[in-house]
Parts: structure tokens; sequence; C-alpha cells
């Protein structure tokens, strides 16, 4: 016989907002279980009654509801017009008392009836990362957190606050961490899409860390004032960085090729139309040019080599938003099962690049009482090898690793090339060297409607894809993926060698060259 021990019975209370929006009460709830308490937002309609308070704090057998007025008393609520007139009034506190129920056992009839319980997971609340070589430890960053907003408000106003969608390229700074050969990886990203959350173990340069007139200008800050590269100056750090990035990648020539460099600047925007200045300065930099081998990177922390991810989990009491970083496919399902007890909805993260776009296509700018889980640290997602079947890649293996591997590959199996050619303009380059290619189908998947050069160019292919579907593996193809329901978990996928013979072409015709939508995409296989 097998028994199930339940535990029922907590109180609770939270705090009002009287601010009715869009004749709905918005309201900060406080749950208190057992001395610890968790903070949520909800949104109520106006004249809500006192069952779907209940349904909205997910709370069973209320006892009692209370406030305190004006003068002090303490009044009790209990019927729905009460509950009215007290929200109306302004109140922004009130307690609610449930009812109290001696733990009992559930005879259950089978074993498989009974929860899986797993094992715990040894979550940190502190992150550990450098900026401009300086350590840094925050202790439970909030998960809505934006790179961008933590260095200005640190003072460092060189990163500027463009678009906010990851287009624009103003707010670009560069970032080390440690590769997969364990040498150091410099890749330029948009500080107005990455959370604070996610700077674990990386070092974060901005324009202040790489040369400043006390200490002296780097060669990168001196070509493009002294070739006249800045007009009105706003997108001038942003155009500093990503240039930087270039120069200081790991398997980057010193001295790349002018066509290198100007490919370079695909997600950055100078609005006073200064193209051409800021070329040429930064031309200086290729081969045979006045600053070729002029550059110098940023010392990097020693420790910056040494470092080891560990599990994280960071709770925002206001927002009601948690964020977990797995290390293993199994922290993976607790912090899903987490997320399922504290009634969350779970979603996978790695880059955060979606939320440039996903916006125009249904999706919430606001995300309350969200369980975010990173699941870049998971090495079985951060995988890439090859093998007899094709290329083999991680989930949350970004599109640029995908585009250089493909690269590498394409004098034996020409149609990497082709996919690697059209996968160059997804995006930009900022976006590219951290975004996951599996990111990128489950945004198309989760709105049909945008148009997904990735989801074209691996259909074409004809990869596969490892699934995680209610905790078994299950293989996909895109198409399957795409137009499946429930809940899944993309782990990696396959891109086969094309058999001896065959022609594959993919096209795209968009508004712009490089970072647009497409209008029509076309795969062909032969």
């Amino acid at each position: 016989e097998h028994y199930r021990f339940k535990v029922q019975g907590s109180s609770a209370r939270f705090l009002t907002d009287s601010m009715a929006l869009n004749a709905h009460q918005q309201l900060k709830i406080s749950l208190l279980r057992a001395g610890s308490s968790e903070l949520r937002r909800i949104s109520l309609p106006s004249g809500a009654t006192l069952s779907e308070l209940q349904k909205a704090l997910a709370v069973a057998g209320v006892k009692q509801v209370t406030y305190s007025d004006q003068d002090g008393d303490v009044l009790t609520v209990r019927t729905d017009n009460e509950l009215r007139l007290a929200l109306e009034s302004g109140v922004r506190h009130m307690s609610v008392h449930l009812e109290e129920a001696d733990p009992d056992w559930e005879l259950v009839d089978h074993i498989e009836d009974v929860p899986e319980v797993l094992p715990d997971v040894p979550w940190s609340k502190e992150i550990h990362f450098w900026l401009n070589g300086k350590a840094q430890v925050l202790v439970n960053p909030s998960p809505s957190l934006l790179l961008v907003h933590w260095l200005r408000a640190k003072g460092l106003t060189g990163t500027k606050v463009g678009c906010g969608e990851g287009g624009c390229g103003a707010c670009t700074v560069a970032v080390s961490s440690k590769g997969r050969d364990g040498s150091v990886v410099t890749v330029s990203i948009n500080a107005c899409l990455r959370r604070v959350c996610a700077l674990d173990g990386l070092h974060v340069i901005t324009t202040e860390g790489i040369g400043c007139k006390s200490g002296g200008f780097h060669a990168v800050q001196t070509a493009i004032a002294d070739g006249n590269g800045s007009q009105c100056g706003y997108c001038t750090p942003g155009m500093v960085m990503n240039m930087y990035s270039l120069l200081s990648e790991a398997k980057s020539n010193s001295a790349p090729t002018k066509e290198e460099i100007e490919q370079h600047f695909d997600g950055n925007l100078c609005r006073c139309t200064g193209y051409r200045p800021i070329l040429s300065a930064f031309g200086q930099f290729a081969q045979g040019g006045a600053c070729a081998g002029s550059h110098h990177s940023v010392a990097h922390p020693a420790e910056l080599l040494s470092y080891s991810a560990g599990p994280l989990r960071f709770l925002d009491n206001e927002s009601g938003e948690s964020w977990y970083r797995p290390c293993t496919l199994e922290q993976m399902q607790a912090a899903f099962a987490e997320a399922a007890a504290a009634k969350k909805p779970a979603k996978l993260i790695c880059a955060n690049t979606s939320a440039g776009v996903a916006k125009y296509y249904g999706a919430s700018e606001v995300e309350s009482c969200v369980a975010f889980i990173d699941v870049s640290a998971i090495p079985e997602m951060r995988s890439l090898s090859n093998d007899e079947s094709g290329l083999q890649f991680g989930a949350a293996v970004s599109i640029a690793d995908v585009i250089s591997t493909l690269n590498a590959n394409a004098s034996s199996q020409p149609a990497y090339g082709t996919l690697a050619e059209h996968m160059e303009r997804i995006a930009s380059v900022q976006i590219r060297s951290v975004a996951s290619w599996a990111g990128n189908l489950m945004l198309t998947r989760s709105h049909p409607t945008f148009s997904s050069d990735m989801a074209l160019v691996l259909a074409t292919a004809g990869a596969s894809l490892s699934v995680l579907v209610g905790g078994s593996r299950k293989d996909m193809s895109v198409p399957e993926l795409l137009t499946s329901t429930g809940e899944l978990v993309v782990l990696s996928m396959c891109i086969p060698k094309a058999p001896q013979g065959s022609l594959l072409r993919t096209y795209k015709t968009a508004a712009r060259h490089v970072f647009a939508h497409a209008i029509v995409n076309l795969g062909v296989f032969i």
C-alpha cells in the first residue's frame, strides 16, 4: 500500500493598488506561507467578487478577509459588495486568512499515481561577473532588469538607449566568455535585450572600459574621431564597441578585410546617414590599412577561464517573476516543477533576443508571474559535433556558431555553405552572436506569422530535431515541430549531409538585404 501526504492550509495577505486600468483593479499580492512571503501582481475586473479574488490567488478555504481603515480599525469583508467598496475607497493592504485543515493521508491505488519527487537543487541567488575588468557580485537581481539600464544607473552612459528592440545598435557592448575550447571568446551584444540575470560568468566591456580622455583612447575610438565618423555622436559608442568586438574575436584575423568589416555592421544604424566616414575610419584596420595591427584587447580577469557555471534562482517579489539557470536536464525539470507548484507559466530562454520582435506578433511586453528558465548552461544543449550522420547542434548553440560550423564544412558539403549564406541574413551580428537557432524555431511555433529564415533553411536541409515531450525523447522534422501542440523542449538537431548529385538552394526577398524579415522565402532540394 502506498500513501501520499497532503498538507493544506496557509495564510495570505496582499497589497492593492487602487488605480484601475482598463476597467481592471491592479493588485500587488504578498502570499505568506509558514513565515515565508511571495509577492505577485494580478489584475481583477472592477466589482470583483470574493470568489474571483480567491480564484486569482489560487487558494482554497478562505476563512475571512480583513483590512485596516484610515482610523486604524480592523474591518472584515463578508460580502462581494463590501470587497468592492473597500477597493474603491483606496484600501492598499488586505489580509486573507485561509481555513486550517489537519494533515491527513490519502490512499492511492498505484505507485504511478504519486508524483515524482525531484532531488533538491543547490540553487544560488548570487551572480558573479566582471565589468571592465572589475568583479561584480549581485544578490537576487530582478529577472526583468536589463543590462543597458543597469549600466546607465552605474554612470556608464556611453551605452545608449535607442530602439529598445535590438535594432539600432546604440546599446552595443562587448561580452567575453570562456569558449568551448577553453579560450576567451568576445562577441558584441545588444545591452537592451540582455537581462542582468544572464551575466553570470561573463566579462562585460563598455566604451568607457576600452579608453577615455584621462587614460587614453583606444585605437578604434581615435580612428572614428579623426575620420569624422561621428556627427551627433549618439550611435558612436555602439559602433566603436561592435568594431572592438570584431578585432577581439579569438578566431578572427587581427586584420580583417574591408568586406568583413562592412558586413559586421548590419546591426548598427547611423540616423545622421554618416556611414561613409564611419566605414572609411574603420577600414583603416583592414589588411594593409594605416591602423592594421594597432588593436589591443582589454585584459580579461584571470578568473574568467576558471569559471564554472552553477545553478541559479532569482525571484522578484514585486512582479512575481522568477529566474532559473539550471546546469543539467534534471535541474531544468526541477525548475519546471517549481514553476508548476507556484502556478507560474514557464518560459525557456537563452539570450532573450526574441523580446525585440515577439511583441509585434501578439506577445505581451509585460510578463508578470513568469518563471524564466535559462538553458544556456546545460552542456547537452550547448554541444556541437560532427559525425557520419551530419552536423549536431545543441538547442542553445548560437546562430553565429551554426554559421561558422557550416562554413567550416562547406568544402566537403557545398550545401552547408548555401545554408550558412542564408543564415547570415538572419537578424544582425549582435543577435546572431547569442541567439539560439532553437529559440528562432520556437518563436515561429508560437507565432506562425513570424517569417523565419531559420525554419525555411532547416526544413529545406531535412534537419532532424530531438525533442523532449512529457519526459520522453522524440525525433521530429521542422514542419512537425511547427505544427505540434502542447509543451515540449527542443534538445538538439542534426543537419544531414546532402547526397552526391543533389541540389539545395534557398532564396529570400525582403525590403532590405540584411536585418529584414522575408516577404517571400523559397527553399529547393532536388
